[in-house]
């Protein structure tokens, strides 16, 4: 059974704008964002990954 809290992410997909969201937080974090970890971001495809490295910021 989920918490109220939490987030069920079986059926949600990821938006452009969630990547270039975390893509910015990473640029004002860090700085230059090499072309291969935008690739790598972009590339991502399961909403909890995006959800943790959003946490990770």
């Amino acid at each position: 059974m989920m918490r109220s809290e939490e987030h069920d992410h079986r059926h949600a997909t990821i938006s452009l704008e969630e990547k270039e969201d975390l893509l910015g937080l990473v640029h004002m974090r860090f700085g230059h964002v090499p072309e291969d970890v935008k690739k790598q971001i972009m590339a991502i495809d399961h909403l909890d990954v995006l959800d943790r490295l959003f946490l990770l910021q």
